[in-house]
């Protein structure tokens, strides 16, 4: 379904990719730390994006599924999410 994957996808999300050494990607110190703050901010932006597609996944599945649970905060926590994705596997 959809909506797992939008769900699963923006929890994967939730953890960002920080702290990239020199050694991987090369380069001064000056241009590691401004690939990091672009990588931070990308991640960001991407975590935001999820989160968004997967409140608009849940939603549309209504009225066939409305989750026990109420989504009223930009973001869906991870102990909030398991609730509607144990739900959605049981009614698939």
């Amino acid at each position: 379904m959809q909506a797992i994957a939008a769900v699963r996808k923006a929890q994967a999300l939730r953890d960002l990719a920080a702290g990239v050494q020199a050694d991987v990607r090369g380069g001064t110190p000056e241009e590691i730390s401004s690939f990091n703050r672009a990588v931070r901010e990308r991640g960001i932006e991407r975590f935001i994006d999820a989160m968004y597609e997967a409140k608009v996944a849940l939603d549309g599945l209504e009225p066939y599924y409305v989750p026990s649970i109420t989504i009223d905060r930009w973001e869906i926590a991870p102990e909030v999410g398991q609730a509607p994705m144990a739900e959605l596997r049981q009614a698939k």
